[in-house]
């Protein structure tokens, strides 16, 4: 018989966020693998019938009411459950003032059956910050490989598209003509339609991407290295050591990311 999967996440899956887009692909993997999951999202929030699912796998929450949290943290006390961390090193400040530091690391990683990260980096970020071991496994990005390929985009050679948040846009945009005059820069702004992105970035020879810190995915170098762009990174991009040039490897590793994860949870089901 199926087994049935409650998916937690405390933002709207309509929103085309990293972690949303990450989930969808894991859902829409799952339910074609044949379970049964119900998404638990900010349209459809927390109720106690969460403790009747065979498995919980447990998302970002602290966006959730209050009340919603303690649904949550109830629900997890009997339920099996698995831990799929999208934030990052800092976030889980959101807990405090609901629950102490202590109960947030030691409560959902101590008790859960696996723990997911984004990435090595992710992983150590959120070791160091707890001070705990807390386990688990690094799971590629989660990126609907075919919808970043386009073809009959004309590239115009010698251009850049630099991916910076805008209030410190002109910082690196400085930097890198400095350092390139002879290529054209434009600057990937927050607020472009998400639909527009392949054919953006299928436009440019470059993709610059040079965070200020370190995220949990740096999953948008690998949306332009799959549209074709060379990609230029700095120490804090997390490339988990794969040849961004190298697209047909790089497409074959990020479609079996969903793949990998559900034979984590085969195995947690059938152990």
């Amino acid at each position: 018989m199926a087994k049935n999967i409650a998916y937690v996440h405390d933002i709207s899956l309509t929103f085309d966020g990293g972690a949303e887009i990450a989930t969808r692909t894991i859902v829409k993997t799952g339910r074609a693998l044949g379970y049964n999951i119900q998404v638990i999202d900010l349209d459809t929030p927390p109720t106690p019938g969460l403790r009747d699912y065979d498995l919980i796998i447990l998302s970002n929450i602290w966006r959730f009411w209050q009340s919603h949290v303690d649904i949550i943290m109830d629900a997890i006390r009997t339920v099996p459950y698995v831990k799929y961390e999208h934030d990052h090193d800092g976030l889980y400040d959101k807990a405090l003032g609901i629950y102490s530091k202590a109960d947030y690391a030691e409560k959902i990683y101590g008790n859960s059956l696996l723990n997911v990260f984004q990435s090595p980096d992710h992983k150590r970020a959120y070791e160091k910050d707890f001070g705990v071991d807390v386990g688990g496994i690094c799971m590629p990005p989660m990126i609907e490989v075919d919808f970043f390929k386009v073809d009959g985009v004309q590239r115009n050679q010698n251009t850049a598209l630099i991916g910076a948040p805008r209030k410190w846009a002109s910082e690196v945009i400085k930097d890198y003509i400095q350092q390139h005059p002879d290529i054209k820069v434009d600057v990937l702004y927050q607020g472009i339609p998400h639909e527009q992105i392949p054919a953006l970035y299928s436009q440019y020879e470059y993709f610059v991407h040079f965070p200020r810190r370190k995220y949990p995915c740096d999953r948008v170098i690998f949306e332009a290295a799959l549209c074709g762009c060379k990609v230029v990174v700095n120490d804090n991009s997390e490339t988990w050591g794969i040849n961004l040039s190298d697209i047909d490897s790089l497409r074959d590793w990020l479609r079996e990311a969903p793949y990998v994860f559900w034979k984590e949870i085969e195995k947690i089901l059938n152990g």
